[in-house]
């Protein structure tokens, strides 16, 4: 596995420890290190140092040989490629040593707005040197960003360190060797533990076709990447494997916790620009609604507004926003899955 921790985000280290029989190790004392400079190949070589305060932490048992601890946004060091290093003892005696590459990379800059000043100001046709309407539409970029997710149903829209979703199977009865888990915040961008009714489950393999595993497809398109796959007949049951072979839908329900990342990193670029029509679009009817009703001609943002000023003060009341905006909602607006 690889760690990817973001700049300015709170984080978590997870690491599973089990024997050589794939039973989980209780009581164990794990500690995790983040190292600058170190060699993958040749640690003893090129050992690094240790960086900053991630340094020697103490992940705490979470039960079923999972142990964890969360990591504070102040103690994520500068962006780079590093390497991480667990260890594990238990009663002092060394169980396990593991060293995995980690990453820390820079959150997009649009987290939570979905366009930027320059580009909104750009659409206005605002000189980039006047400052004297940037409250304003920073305040707007935040409020109509917010008003998209809402209408998108999809909070997880833009990048998040991690989730968590527990989804529970009910339909016991299909002896089928696949099950689709769809989850809420898409696209997925890495699956990092799934368990089943508390009990981990490794990642399918096609060697062993029958051992029950998930399955996550991240070449799908952005938007496809909404789902994983549980795939296999063999069930764990009393930690062993149930013999003959039946469904994984066997025991019901099944209580399918899935841990993982998802969301945009760059947004696209149709919601960014539908974000700075509907600014244009807002900023326009206020300044219609504010017009003196004489005149005959006035700006709509970007726009020259020739017709009469009444009945477009009239019409401002009734209208939304744009059709194009709208039809960019309904493109990412989260479906209801039966």
């Amino acid at each position: 596995m690889s760690f990817t921790f973001t700049w300015n985000n709170p984080a978590t280290i997870s690491w599973n420890v089990f024997d050589d029989n794939d039973q989980p190790v209780l009581g164990a004392v794990v500690k995790a290190t983040l190292y600058g400079d170190r060699s993958e190949d040749r640690p003893d070589l090129t050992p690094g140092a240790p960086v900053g305060a991630m340094n020697n932490l103490t992940l705490a048992e979470v039960g079923g040989g999972l142990y964890a601890v969360n990591v504070l946004a102040s103690a994520i060091p500068a962006p780079g490629d590093y390497v991480m290093v667990v260890d594990a003892t238990l009663s002092a005696i060394p169980i396990g040593h593991w060293e995995e590459p980690a990453s820390i990379v820079v959150p997009s800059a649009v987290r939570g707005r979905l366009c930027t000043l320059d580009d909104v100001k750009d659409w206005l046709g605002i000189d980039p040197t006047d400052t004297s309407q940037d409250s304003k539409l920073s305040r707007l970029i935040t409020a109509t960003s917010a008003d998209f997710l809402n209408r998108i149903n999809r909070p997880g829209f833009t990048p998040n360190s991690s989730y968590a979703e527990m989804v529970e199977v009910m339909n016991w009865q299909t002896e089928s060797r696949l099950e689709d888990i769809f989850l809420s915040n898409w696209p997925i961008t890495a699956v990092s533990q799934v368990t089943i009714n508390d009990i981990v489950l490794a990642e399918f393999d096609p060697a062993t076709p029958d051992v029950l595993g998930w399955v996550f497809d991240e070449t799908l398109p952005a938007e496809a990447r909404q789902k994983i796959t549980l795939r296999g007949l063999f069930w764990p049951l009393f930690e062993t494997w149930f013999t003959p072979r039946r469904s994984i839908l066997r025991p019901a329900p099944m209580r399918v916790q899935v841990t993982y990342s998802g969301g945009y990193d760059d947004i696209p670029e149709d919601v960014s620009q539908a974000i700075i029509e509907w600014i244009g679009f807002k900023k326009g009817m206020a300044e219609l609604q504010g017009a003196s009703q004489t005149n005959q001609s006035i700006y709509l943002g970007a726009y020259r507004q020739d017709s009469m000023v009444a009945n477009s003060s009239l019409k401002a009341s009734t209208i939304d926003m744009p059709s194009s905006v709208a039809q960019v909602i309904a493109q990412y607006k989260r479906p209801v899955i039966g």
